[in-house]
């Protein structure tokens, strides 16, 4: 019988509720970013905020909404270690969560 019952609906629920989840996952990887990409993309716009705050340091919580926008949640601390070990960033001293960009120049030295 071709009948629709309240446990079909309910299973068809779960599987778009199940498909939902997953989504944003499966967009980031149809971009297909590298995590070198999106650490320079977030040099960029580090660097774009710094410059029209007239060099104050930019908010972490910036940074985080930006990096989750992009990247799955499990990776922004990553990437944000990597962006800070390889002087992308840089964490303002006596701050807890505040960041400025480094000069393209100075990656990669101390």
């Amino acid at each position: 019988m071709l009948v629709i019952d309240e446990i079909d609906t309910r299973r068809a629920i779960e599987w778009l509720t199940d498909a939902e989840r997953v989504m944003p996952d499966i967009f980031r990887e149809m971009i297909g970013k590298s995590d070198s990409q999106v650490i320079d993309d977030l040099h960029f716009f580090v660097t774009a905020l710094w410059a029209k705050s007239k060099q104050k340091p930019v908010n972490g919580e910036m940074i985080w909404e930006w990096l989750r926008q992009r990247v799955p949640s499990d990776k922004i601390e990553k990437i944000l270690m990597v962006a800070e070990r390889s002087n992308v960033l840089q964490r303002v001293a006596g701050t807890q969560d505040l960041w400025t960009p480094r000069p393209r120049h100075e990656r990669g030295i101390e």
